[in-house]
């Protein structure tokens, strides 16, 4: 049976042209040697703190916090993470992180998460989903992911998803997840209300905004449109359709593979630099 990510399914969404030279090809994002996708970082690197070990080490951070007793980590602590990691762990790096958790910890939606009847962290899930295949047959997939934060609220469940993307003020939080995940909040929902919840509720909190969480609630009379949502996505995966994004530019296009010379977009529809003659 095939099993498909929420990761997987907005990367597709997003693109499904990227998502087959990426996920199917195995081509490496534009300006990255070969392998470099899969390289450990040198310890000690002297580089700014990266995208994802200021992601991986924040939210090992926040997996292990205690949401009742909201206290920042200790600085020998987040030292430690971030060593291992590769980081150098420079002051500045490790006030950073810092500054991430302790403010999450502070929030209101941490302390709801606090008062919730059942906290669960980093939490698996996998559910099937079954399709029309084009020859009129069903076809079942595992839709899988994990979640990192459940809270059960009693009848309903509360889903928290940290993200450490670095957030200037001046950005639109809503229209953001709007754009960038919506899947992963449709993925969500159903997994919720699979399980049992009569309403869920999915809270995206960016770190450097941690009092600005972006809320959307789903009721069990949701799941159908939420499924015929998801049905259609999984199909065209599935079926093997993997056309260009309607909507190019630098944004979504940057780093593909594809946009100097594979992709049918024109180089200033995607932003993309033309050879030197």
């Amino acid at each position: 049976m095939t099993r498909i990510s929420y990761s997987a399914l907005e990367s597709y969404r997003r693109c499904g042209y990227r998502f087959y030279l990426e996920r199917r090809l195995r081509l490496c994002p534009e300006g990255e040697p070969t392998g470099a996708a899969h390289s450990t970082p040198r310890e000690g690197a002297a580089s700014a703190l990266s995208a994802l070990t200021r992601g991986s080490v924040a939210h090992e951070l926040l997996e292990r916090s205690d949401p009742r007793r909201p206290v920042a980590p200790r600085a020998e602590h987040v030292a430690a993470r971030l060593r291992a990691g590769g980081a150098a762990a420079t002051e500045g790096e490790v006030d950073e992180l810092t500054r991430l958790v302790g403010g999450f910890l502070g929030s209101p939606l941490s302390a709801r998460m606090a008062r919730a009847r059942t906290l669960r962290r980093e939490l698996p899930f996998t559910f099937p989903f079954e399709i029309e295949a084009a020859e009129g047959s069903a076809r079942s997939v595992l839709v899988e992911g994990v979640i990192d934060a459940y809270c059960a609220e009693g009848p309903s469940a509360l889903v928290v998803d940290y993200k450490t993307d670095r957030i200037s003020p001046g950005v639109d939080l809503e229209a953001l997840c709007a754009e960038a995940y919506a899947t992963q909040r449709l993925v969500y929902a159903l997994a919720g209300l699979r399980g049992g919840a009569d309403r869920v509720e999915v809270a995206h909190v960016f770190l450097d905004r941690p009092h600005e969480p972006v809320l959307a609630a789903y009721e069990a009379s949701d799941s159908g449109r939420l499924e015929t949502r998801l049905g259609a996505l999984v199909g065209e995966l599935v079926a093997g359709q993997h056309e260009p994004s309607a909507t190019p530019g630098t944004d979504l296009c940057r780093g593909c593979p594809g946009r100097a010379a594979l992709c049918s977009w024109p180089p200033e529809r995607t932003g993309a630099r033309l050879a030197a003659a």
